[in-house]
């Protein structure tokens, strides 16, 4: 997007732990953003859509990250 923002996504697929279990299917959207060179936010937001009840409704994560 730009020299500080980075946006991407993504498509998962999970098959099931155990037999007889659920297989899920999901997704992701993140964001980086690049305060300075060493200082970055962290953003990232999903859900399943494959028996999203029984696995992932919603998730998210928010993380800033210091790089030397």
């Amino acid at each position: 997007m730009t020299d500080k923002l980075v946006i991407g996504a993504e498509l998962f697929h999970l098959t099931a732990t155990t037999i007889g279990g659920k297989e899920s299917t999901g997704f992701n959207i993140g964001a980086i953003y690049d305060f300075d060179e060493h200082h970055h936010l962290l953003l990232s937001a999903g859900r399943d859509f494959q028996n999203a009840s029984a696995s992932n409704l919603f998730s998210w994560y928010v993380g800033y990250q210091i790089t030397y």
